[in-house]
């Protein structure tokens, strides 16, 4: 199967999404962000209240601030990196990250073309296979991933194709490494 298409900066957001959400470092970084300051904040005002007593402005004050840090995390970081995405694409439109690429899935590995050059990775450098609700990501790291946005197939068949031979290729790699 052969695939031509041009990533822009809504499929980096999209990965970035993925990532955050499946990928056990995204996944601790989110939940350390979310969790570590508000409970730092609770302890802190703990012990001033232990220490200082209670201040009928202060504490409320801060408390509210630990809970509404908990709920606007996610859109924050949501925010922050789709801006960065798109500062990113602004001041590295043309270069290899957002130019035509062609992936080509064999049994072999999946060769890939771009402005930069080619070369083929084998299934065994895929550690994982994730999808989204436009995307197919396969995952090389724990940080990098091969986009492969669905828009790229021609129709709902050829995606559904394309998730079922990435999933079966990446098990047969995986468990010939095992």
């Amino acid at each position: 199967m052969r695939l031509a298409f041009t990533l822009g900066p809504e499929d980096y957001d999209a990965f970035h999404q993925d990532y955050y959400r499946t990928a056990p470092d995204g996944r601790r970084t989110m939940r350390v962000g979310r969790w570590g300051l508000p409970a730092v904040v609770v302890v802190l005002v703990l012990g001033q209240i232990a220490l200082a007593g209670y201040d009928p402005i202060w504490t409320p004050l801060l408390f509210g601030y630990a809970a509404s840090w908990a709920a606007v995390f996610p859109r924050l970081v949501g925010w922050v990196t789709a801006r960065r995405n798109r500062r990113w694409a602004r001041r590295d439109a043309g270069t290899a990250a957002f130019a035509p690429q062609n992936l080509e899935f064999t049994a072999d590995g999946i060769g890939i073309e771009a402005a930069g050059g080619r070369s083929r990775l084998p299934w065994a450098a895929v550690q994982r296979v994730s999808q989204g609700p436009q995307h197919v990501f396969l995952y090389l790291d724990s940080r990098r991933a091969l986009v492969v946005p669905l828009r790229a197939c021609a129709d709902s068949g050829t995606q559904a194709l394309l998730l079922e031979d990435c999933l079966k290729r990446h098990a047969a790699a995986a468990a010939g490494n095992r």
